[in-house]
C-alpha cells in the first residue's frame, strides 16, 4: 500500500541521509587527502549518472520491486563497507553503491506510487512521497547529530547497518508490483534529442545542472573547512545539515505560493543571486554562526530550485513522455554533483581552501545568466509526445 511505500521510503531516506551527514567527518578521520574527499562525495553521483537511465528502463520491463530491492541490497553493503573501512578507498566504494542505492530506489519509488495510486489521488501520493523525502533529509542528520554526543562515528555505521537491513527485510515482504496495462502511446520509445528540444525541460536542466555544481561541494568543503579551519566538532557539523534540511522543508512548503506571487523567472533569479553573494563569504567565516547563517541562506535557494525545475518539466511535458524528461533531467544532476566535488578538490589542493569557496561563484553567474531565458509556466499536460 502507498502508507508502507512512504514509510519505507522514509526510514532508507534517513539511514541514507545518516550517511552523508557523517561521510566526510569519517573521511577526515581515516586522514583522506583533499582530493580524496573530494572523490568519496562525488562517487554516489557518479554511478548515478551512468545507471540512473538503466534502471528506469530496467524497472518498466522487469517491474518496480526487484530495482527498490537492488538498491536497498547496495545501501545496505554500503553501510556494511563504511563500519569496517580504514581506509579512504574503501569510503569511495561504499559512496559509489550508495549512488546506486538512490539511483535505483528513489526514481523506481516514485514511479510505483504512481503505479499504485488511483489517478484522482496520484498527484497528493506523488507530493506526499517528496515531502517523506524531505523530511527523511531533516531526520537524518538530526539523528546522527545527537547520536554522535554517545558514541563515534564508526558505531553510527554499524547502527546504520542495522537499520538498512530491516527496511530490506521490510521491503521484502510489503513492496509488490501492481499489475500495470500500458497502452501503444505509453510503450513509444522516444528519441532523447526530441526530449531535449524541449525548451521547459533544456531550461529546468541547465538550471539543474549550475545549482548542483555547487550544492554537493558547498557541504563538502564546507565540512572540511569548518573541521580544519574553524575546528568544529562533529556534531557542529552534523547540525549544518539539518539546519538546512529544516530550511528547505519550509520553503517547499510554501513555494507554490511564492511562485505565485513574485514569478518563477524572479523567483529562480532570486535563487541563484543568493548563492552568488552568499557562498564565495563560507572562506572568511571565523566562527560558527557566521556558517550556519550561511548554510541557512543556501537551504532557502536549495529549496526553491528543485520543486520549480520539477514544474516546469512537468508542465512541458505529457504522461508519455515525462518519465524520459524527467530522467534526462536529474541526469544532468547527477553529472553536475559527480563533476564538482572532484574538481573543487583538486582546486583546494592547488590554491587553498578558501579558493574553492571563490570559484563556486562561477556556476552561480552561470546557472544566474540562464535563469533570464526560463520562461513563464506553460501548462500542457497532455501534450502528446513528438514524433520522428
Amino acid at each position: 500500500s502507498l502508507f508502507y511505500l512512504q514509510s519505507l521510503t522514509l526510514a532508507a531516506m534517513t539511514n541514507s541521509n545518516m550517511t552523508s551527514a557523517i561521510l566526510v567527518l569519517f573521511a577526515i578521520e581515516l586522514e583522506a587527502s583533499v582530493p580524496e574527499i573530494g572523490i568519496i562525495a562525488a562517487a554516489g553521483a557518479y554511478a548515478s549518472v551512468v545507471s540512473r537511465l538503466v534502471f528506469g528502463v530496467f524497472s518498466d520491463r522487469f517491474g518496480r520491486r526487484p530495482i527498490i530491492l537492488f538498491g536497498l541490497v547496495a545501501g545496505l553493503l554500503s553501510a556494511l563497507l563504511c563500519a569496517v573501512a580504514n581506509s579512504p578507498h574503501l569510503l569511495i566504494v561504499a559512496s559509489l553503491l550508495e549512488g546506486l542505492k538512490w539511483s535505483a530506489y528513489f526514481s523506481t519509488g516514485l514511479a510505483l506510487v504512481a503505479d499504485v495510486a488511483n489517478e484522482s489521488e496520484r498527484e497528493k501520493a506523488v507530493a506526499n512521497y517528496t515531502l517523506v523525502s524531505a523530511i527523511g533529509m531533516l531526520a537524518g542528520p538530526g539523528l546522527t547529530t545527537l547520536l554522535l554526543l554517545f558514541i563515534k562515528i564508526r558505531e553510527v555505521f554499524y547502527l546504520e547497518s542495522a537499520i538498512a537491513l530491516a527496511v530490506l527485510l521490510a521491503a521484502h515482504f510489503l513492496v509488490r508490483d501492481p499489475p500495470v496495462r500500458r497502452t501503444l502511446q505509453e510503450r513509444t520509445a522516444l528519441n532523447l534529442w526530441q526530449v531535449a528540444k524541449n525548451k521547459n525541460v533544456l531550461d529546468a536542466s541547465v538550471l539543474t545542472f549550475f545549482f548542483f555544481f555547487v550544492e554537493p561541494s558547498v557541504f563538502t568543503y564546507g565540512s572540511v573547512y569548518g573541521v580544519k579551519v574553524l575546528y568544529l566538532s562533529g556534531s557542529e557539523v552534523t547540525a549544518l545539515g539539518t539546519l538546512k534540511a529544516l530550511v528547505m522543508i519550509g520553503v517547499r512548503y510554501f513555494i507554490s505560493n511564492i511562485e505565485k506571487n513574485i514569478g518563477r523567472r524572479s523567483l529562480l533569479l532570486a535563487t541563484f543571486v543568493l548563492v552568488l553573494v552568499f557562498i564565495p563569504l563560507i572562506g572568511f567565516t571565523s566562527f560558527y554562526l557566521q556558517l550556519a547563517a550561511i548554510i541557512v541562506v543556501f537551504g532557502v535557494a536549495h529549496g526553491a530550485i528543485f520543486p520549480v525545475t520539477a514544474m516546469m518539466v512537468s508542465e512541458s511535458t505529457g504522461p508519455s513522455d515525462r518519465g524520459l524528461a524527467n530522467a534526462f533531467y536529474l541526469t544532468l544532476g547527477d553529472l553536475s554533483s559527480a563533476i564538482s566535488p572532484t574538481l573543487f578538490g583538486y582546486i583546494a589542493d592547488a590554491m587553498g581552501l578558501r579558493s574553492v569557496f571563490l570559484v563556486m561563484s562561477v556556476p552561480a553567474a552561470l546557472g544566474m545568466a540562464a535563469a533570464f531565458r526560463a520562461g513563464p509556466s506553460t501548462s500542457r499536460p497532455d501534450r502528446a509526445p513528438a514524433q520522428g
